[in-house]
């Protein structure tokens, strides 16, 4: 079953774009069910960061599928195909694999190696699988892939000392603000990134951390865990007149600092520089804000300066975590490419099958009146010669189907025993939908990803 990977990413279109496509985790089931109804009969999964926008599908007619995809695109988040286009890059069958691949991995993070996107690529998964959306292929891949990141960070330090989005937005301030020892920061958020970035603010020695968020239990409990100050989620524009620095990262639809705000704070702190760094997508911060004087506002593809540094320092430990991706791909590839002697064994099995049971009732019925246990092993006897003589036949073919000749080994097979290549494509086309049709719950229930 043929794979097809339809996104945009950091490097491909700006936070402009990757804001309007962004799926928040409470959205995430109207979402899957929208990419459903648009492509039927596939296997779906919708990865979305920060940084990336992701649909994956496995199903039998990717021609039809893409469209299904940019029309879900189009209808969910309400924005022109027209412009999108000119953003998303779409990968294929093995091109597909290595992608996913390399995202569990953090090699194709805007931060090399960055922890989060294993997590991130597991929740989708995760999530596809909770709404039924997987079959048999998509399982397997993410499955495989989130074993391939398990392996590269524990095999390599790639992700040694490796930045996250906001160790990187950390960095970035002290750089253009220098000490931060004397400094008040203001934190608006409470959800993972704000942790993260609480917990490198620390490691700098700021003079105060402020944390705010919608949720004061939420605001309150990031403030002990840092010994910081909670403030209530309406009371923090009054914060920003002792603020000198403002890291944000919410889930808000819509902007949360305006222009005509910060400028009135501006005016309160007479003039003073106020640093704003906007974690969130969809921005948390007016982008006119960046007009006014004194106020230095940086979004997440403004950190980018920032990480070519550090993935510059950690090449070495980058190709050994290649090495072990390419070892990841090429084992799921095998397992992949053995799929299609599946409709090949089943017709060659029901083949066999019917040749034994016509054979079973002509040799019954030359025996003559014999007891039931005389039938049931002759029955037996047919059955057995039938399997033994199979299986080693079998296992070479599914070996065989994962080769670069295994095409032309499984059209062999089918000349040899005379097999109609149109009723075992009918087969496999059956099979694909009633796999896309299978919720895979039952497999969760022994293995963790």
């Amino acid at each position: 079953m043929p794979i097809l990977l339809v996104g945009l990413n950091h490097r491909s279109a700006p936070i402009q774009i990757r804001e309007q496509v962004a799926v928040s985790e409470s959205n995430l089931p109207s979402a899957l069910t929208a990419l459903s109804q648009s492509c039927p009969n596939a296997e779906v999964l919708l990865l979305s960061t920060c940084n990336r926008s992701e649909v994956y599908i496995a199903a039998a007619d990717l021609l039809r599928q893409r469209e299904g995809i940019l029309r879900f695109y189009s209808d969910f988040f309400r924005q022109d195909l027209d412009v999108l286009n000119g953003y998303f890059y779409q990968y294929e069958e093995e091109e597909a694999v290595h992608h996913i691949f390399r995202v569990a991995a953090g090699l194709d993070s805007m931060v090399v190696g960055e922890a989060q996107i294993l997590g991130q690529v597991r929740d989708a998964f995760q999530g596809a699988l909770a709404h039924r959306r997987l079959g048999t292929i998509l399982d397997r891949l993410f499955r495989s892939a989130v074993a391939g990141g398990k392996r590269v960070r524990t095999e390599t330090s790639v992700g040694d000392n490796a930045p996250s989005v906001s160790s990187a937005a950390v960095d970035l301030a002290r750089k253009i603000f220098g000490h931060l020892e004397n400094r008040t920061i203001l934190v608006i958020g409470a959800g993972k990134m704000s942790h993260l970035t609480a917990k490198h603010l620390i490691a700098t020695g700021i003079g105060k951390v402020i944390v705010t968020n919608r949720s004061v239990e939420k605001a309150e409990e990031l403030a002990r865990k840092y010994q910081g100050e909670a403030v209530e989620f309406e009371r923090f524009p009054e914060t920003l007149r002792k603020t000198d620095i403002v890291i944000t990262s919410t889930s808000a639809p819509l902007p949360i600092l305006a222009k005509d705000q910060i400028k009135q704070v501006m005016r309160e702190r007479k003039n003073s520089p106020l640093f704003l760094i906007d974690l969130a997508l969809p921005r948390d911060v007016d982008p006119a804000v960046h007009s006014l004087e004194n106020v230095f506002l940086y979004n997440i593809d403004d950190l980018q300066a920032v990480v070519d540094e550090s993935n510059e320092e950690r090449e070495q430990e980058i190709h050994k975590a290649t090495a072990i991706i390419d070892k990841e791909v090429e084992c799921f590839l095998r397992w992949l490419h053995s799929l299609e002697a599946v409709p090949i064994i089943k017709a060659l099995r029901l083949k066999a099958e019917r040749i034994r049971e016509e054979e079973l009732r002509k040799a019954l019925a030359r025996l003559g009146n014999i007891g039931e246990k005389e039938k049931k092993v002759v029955e037996a006897l047919s059955a057995g010669l039938v399997n033994k003589i199979l299986h080693h036949s079998l296992v070479q073919l599914r070996e065989r189907a994962s080769r670069p000749d295994g095409k032309e080994c499984m059209e062999c097979v089918q000349r040899l025993f005379g097999m109609d290549i149109s009723e075992i494509e009918s087969q496999a086309q059956a099979t694909e939908e009633s796999v896309c049709k299978s919720d895979g719950t039952e497999r969760t229930e022994s293995e963790g990803v």
